[in-house]
C-alpha cells in the first residue's frame, strides 16, 4: 500500500489562510471546515505560524474566532514545535489556545516578536551576503559595517593574525556559554569539552571549527543546510539583505524581507517534514519565486513542485485542496 494512504491528507497551510478564517463569516467558517474535514485534511501546528499570528496586534474577538475555528479539525494536527530537534512527535511548546493571550500580556509579547523577526531579518542577511561574491564598492560598504562589531570582539585588521585568532575564539567560546542552559544535554557535553584555549595555530582553528559542527547531530546539520540552501533560492537575485546589512533599506523594505525569510523556512520545515506533509499552501510571491526559470528554485532541484497550492481567497481552498489529494493519492 502506498505509504500516504496509511496517513490522513497533511497540509502545510500558510498564515494566509489563519487570517482569512478568522475574518470570514460564520457561515463562510463552517463550510469551508466542514469541506476539510470530509476531505479527511490534518492540518500542520506549526510553532513558526503561531509565532507570525502572535506578533500582530491584538485582534479580539478574531483571535478567538479563530480559536474556535480552527478546533474544529476533526483530525489531531501533525505538531511541529520551535526549535531544532523538532520531529512533529513532541507537544506543542506553544498551542491554538495562545491566540487567547490578550490584553498588556499581548501586547508585551508582541512587541517582543517584532524586535526579534527584525534581529532574524538583519542575521540572515548577513549569513546570506557572507556567502556571496561582491564588487569592490560592495566590499567596501559592507567592510565598513561590519567593522564596528569586529573591534567590539577584539578584531582589527591592524593587529597580528594571532591576537585577531585569540578574538574570534574568544567570541565562540562566550557565544558557547552562553547558549548552554537552552541546548540538549548531548550537544552540550560535546560542547563543554572543546577547549579554545589551544594554541591558535591554522590546524588547532580547523579543528575547533570541526568540533563546534561535530556537536550537532546529522540529521540536524542536515536540515539546518537545506534551510540554507532554501532560504539562498529565495533571495538569489534580491538586493534586499545587502540593502539591510548596509542600513539602507526603509521599516517596510525590511518586514517585507523578514517575510520572504520566513516564507523561506516555511518551505525548509515542510521539505523536512516531506514524509508526514503532503502539500504545503504558499502566496503568489514564493509561487512566482518556485516557477522561474533561473535562477532554479530549490524546490526544484528536490523535485517538490507538485507539493504545493496557492490561492487568492479563502473560498478557493477546499476545491483546490480536493484536486491536489486527488492528484497526489
Amino acid at each position: 500500500m502506498n505509504k500516504l494512504m496509511e496517513r490522513p491528507f497533511t497540509i502545510y497551510f500558510d498564515t494566509n489562510f489563519y487570517v482569512w478564517l478568522a475574518q470570514s463569516t460564520q457561515e463562510e467558517a463552517v463550510d469551508v471546515m466542514s469541506g476539510l474535514n470530509l476531505l479527511g485534511v490534518r492540518h500542520v501546528l506549526s510553532g513558526r505560524i503561531l509565532l507570525e499570528l502572535l506578533s500582530g496586534k491584538e485582534r479580539n474577538p478574531q483571535d478567538k474566532n479563530l480559536f474556535e475555528r480552527v478546533t474544529k479539525f476533526k483530525i489531531p494536527p501533525y505538531i511541529i514545535p520551535i526549535g531544532l530537534s523538532s520531529t512533529g512527535t513532541e507537544k506543542p511548546n506553544l498551542g491554538w489556545d495562545s491566540l487567547c493571550l490578550d490584553g498588556e500580556a499581548r501586547a508585551a509579547f508582541s512587541s517582543l516578536l517584532k524586535e526579534i523577526f527584525d534581529a532574524e531579518t538583519a542575521a540572515r542577511s548577513w549569513s546570506n551576503i557572507a556567502g556571496k561574491k561582491l564588487n569592490k564598492d560592495k566590499e567596501q560598504k559592507l567592510g565598513e559595517k561590519s567593522e564596528p562589531f569586529l573591534k567590539s570582539i577584539g578584531f582589527d585588521k591592524d593587529q597580528t593574525d594571532e591576537k585577531n585568532a585569540n578574538a574570534f575564539t574568544t567570541c565562540a567560546s562566550e557565544l558557547v556559554s552562553g547558549l548552554a542552559s537552552i541546548l540538549p544535554d548531548e550537544q552540550r557535553e560535546k560542547l563543554g569539552a572543546i577547549d579554545f584555549t589551544v594554541e591558535k595555530t591554522p590546524e588547532n582553528l580547523s579543528n575547533l571549527s570541526s568540533q563546534l559542527f561535530a556537536s550537532f547531530d546529522s540529521p540536524t546539520l542536515e536540515r539546518l543546510e537545506e534551510e540554507a540552501r532554501i532560504v539562498s533560492s529565495a533571495v538569489e537575485l534580491d538586493p534586499r539583505p545587502f540593502d539591510v546589512v548596509t542600513d539602507n533599506s526603509s521599516r517596510r523594505e525590511i518586514k517585507s524581507l523578514g517575510n520572504t525569510f520566513r516564507d523561506a523556512e516555511h518551505l525548509s520545515v515542510f521539505v523536512a517534514h516531506a514524509d508526514q506533509i503532503d502539500i504545503i499552501q504558499i502566496d503568489s510571491r514564493q509561487k512566482n519565486l518556485i516557477e522561474r526559470n533561473s535562477p532554479i528554485h530549490r524546490l526544484k532541484v528536490l523535485k517538490l513542485t507538485n507539493r504545493y497550492f496557492s490561492v487568492v481567497k479563502l473560498q478557493q481552498v477546499v476545491q483546490t485542496v480536493s484536486n491536489k489529494k486527488a492528484e497526489l493519492r
